[in-house]
């Protein structure tokens, strides 16, 4: 059990370290990160049990599709910067997969997204503090990782 809990503990770390790098963009402040900070709390409840919710799954496709359209609005009309739109929906990906229970599946894809976060946080700054975010994601994306694997072949014997 004490090993689930690790597991856990390191697929949350990585995907805060992905948003951590876009922390150090000017784009989101302190607000974002509480926001974001709101939702690793709800889904590390949800994934322990202790949360339970029935928000059905067209609620959630639709709440995407016209999130979608926003960030397509965004960076076509409003804003004009795709890199900050690409984000936003990135994000708001990570939301839904952070508010529903997931699979081993889920969490890679969270992953991915946190990495493609990171990717576009790259291209989004020019500050030093993107390499301690940058280390920071490496770090805790070997952890998990290997967590995650050694879950995995656990759970085949």
């Amino acid at each position: 059990m004490r090993f689930l809990w690790y597991v856990r503990c390191s697929g949350y770390l990585l995907i805060g370290a992905g948003f951590a790098a876009l922390l150090v963009t000017d784009e989101y402040g302190l607000f974002s990160a509480l926001i974001f900070g709101l939702l690793l709390f709800l889904g590390w409840q949800i994934d322990s049990g202790r949360l339970r919710h029935a928000i059905p799954l067209w609620f959630w496709n639709l709440a995407t599709l016209a999130f979608f359209a926003f960030c397509a609005a965004d960076a076509l009309m409003i804003r004009r910067d795709t890199s900050v739109a690409l984000v936003n929906m990135l994000v708001a990906l990570q939301a839904v997969k952070l508010l529903n229970p997931k699979q081993d599946r889920d969490y890679l894809a969270l992953y991915v997204l946190s990495f493609f976060a990171l990717l576009i946080s790259s291209i989004m700054t020019f500050s030093a503090l993107f390499a301690l975010s940058c280390l920071l994601f490496i770090a805790t994306g070997t952890w998990a990782l290997i967590a995650r694997h050694l879950k995995g072949e656990i759970q085949t014997y």
